[in-house]
């Protein structure tokens, strides 16, 4: 309130070197990069769905001054940022938000929308320390050929937690690479990424041992063909899950569990359930071949 746009409250807002709140009401057009370079927290808040347009060749968001936090989004209202321009030329060449340092990075119930990245990423860490949360977040229409759309965990004390779903829809590229830590899920209950993923690599994750998807996560097709769904970055390492829960560890041993797709949905059970060669739980097998622990059994 009192300012004529985000741009010019945010301006204040670093000025003021102080926690602050900033409630927007209107769709926005950024001219330059809103850089949060204090050591405090700001938060973007809808009080309407509203969409936001940015500087085609520069980053829109950027957190980087040390136990600085950006949160940008709410439940009750939807963020588009939208990656067409005025002139209807696509976004190139640019991470549209990205927290640097040990900073922390909130970002819910936000469409990314019509980015064409080149070899960069929607959402993107750089240096030690920090996290970034996701809660409800769509990518509709955008492509990366870089390493993913959102690339994350450069360092072996980064953090990426995903809550509630990530919807994708008609993009390219890989959805999320991992290099050195965990995704962990944000929710008791798991999380879900749903969506078409016509020639993506679902997640891309590096190889080492501290590398795993820590809780829950479900995978669901809603059309178009399934790509890689956990794909190392290096041939000869397998995904397993550990013999205490459900997360999904990296290893270099083949594992014995069975990988498959039921409803749309992929499961990964190590326990001691019957298949058919079709991937299809059995309750009462009669006889014929089967898989049980990863191995082919015939029931007599």
């Amino acid at each position: 309130e009192g300012y004529a746009s985000l741009s010019d409250a945010f301006a204040a807002a670093v000025a003021a070197d102080a926690d602050a709140v900033l409630e927007v009401s209107a769709d926005q057009k950024l001219t330059a990069r809103l850089t949060w370079n204090v050591a405090h927290s700001i938060s973007i808040i809808p009080t309407k769905d509203i969409t936001i347009k940015g500087p085609k060749s520069a980053m829109w968001f950027l957190a980087n001054k040390n136990d600085g936090t950006m949160i940008i989004g709410s439940k009750e209202h939807k963020i588009t940022l939208d990656g067409i321009n005025d002139d209807h030329t696509p976004h190139a060449n640019s991470h549209i938000t990205r927290r640097e340092n040990n900073t922390k990075l909130y970002l819910t119930n936000i469409e990314f929308k019509d980015f064409v990245l080149g070899d960069n990423t929607l959402i993107g860490c750089k240096n030690n320390g920090g996290a970034i949360y996701l809660e409800d977040i769509t990518l509709n229409n955008c492509s990366t050929t870089g390493n993913g759309l959102i690339e994350n965990l450069r360092e072996a004390n980064d953090a990426l937690y995903l809550k509630g779903f990530l919807n994708v829809e008609g993009c390219t590229g890989t959805t999320i690479y991992t290099a050195k830590n965990r995704i962990r899920m944000g929710d008791p209950e798991g999380t879900t990424i749903y969506g078409d993923f016509t020639a993506t690599n679902i997640i891309t994750i590096g190889t080492a041992e501290a590398n795993y998807v820590e809780g829950t996560l479900l995978i669901v097709k809603v059309g178009g063909a399934y790509a890689n769904m956990f794909k190392p970055a290096k041939d000869g390492w397998f995904f397993a899950r550990t013999a205490t829960n459900g997360d999904m560890k990296l290893t270099q041993t083949e594992p014995t569990g069975i990988y498959s797709i039921e409803n749309g949905q992929l499961t990964i059970d190590n326990s001691d359930v019957w298949y058919d060669l079709q991937g299809r739980k059995v309750a009462q097998p009669t006889k014929g071949l089967y898989i049980i622990n990863g191995k082919k059994v015939i029931s007599k």
